[in-house]
């Protein structure tokens, strides 16, 4: 571990947001066929629900209208996504510990805008 902790924390902060990053878009593209990280049928099955969760995500929605949900944090950040298998969705990252409540009512503004039915007036996280 480096000496100066501070560069380290720095570092994973960046790093999760990416991840989470990562993850939204590789779930997309490979539910399109179009990745070169996951087959279509892999995340199919990674999005497949039990008991509320996939291999990773978790999931929800209506059967019409499915979704999956992941976040990361570390001190001093929190990162949260929603996307929709259509290929709707958001990523949000906040640079607090209480980042929750801000991501919160992000997502049900995104929601009401987009008329997204699973978030809008229900607290996300």
């Amino acid at each position: 571990m480096p000496k100066d902790a501070t560069k380290n924390v720095d570092r994973y902060k960046v790093r999760g947001g990416q991840l989470n990053e990562f993850e939204y878009s590789e779930n997309q593209k490979a539910l399109a066929g179009k990745s070169a990280v996951l087959s279509a049928a892999m995340a199919r099955q990674m999005l497949t629900p039990i008991n509320g969760r996939g291999l990773g995500p978790q999931t929800g929605g209506r059967k019409e209208n499915p979704y999956f949900t992941h976040n990361g944090s570390n001190e001093g950040y929190k990162c949260y996504f929603v996307a929709y298998n259509n290929g709707d969705g958001a990523v949000i990252m906040t640079n607090g510990d209480n980042g929750a409540r801000l991501a919160s009512d992000i997502f049900r503004t995104i929601a009401y805008e987009y008329k997204w039915p699973d978030f809008q007036g229900n607290a996300v996280f």
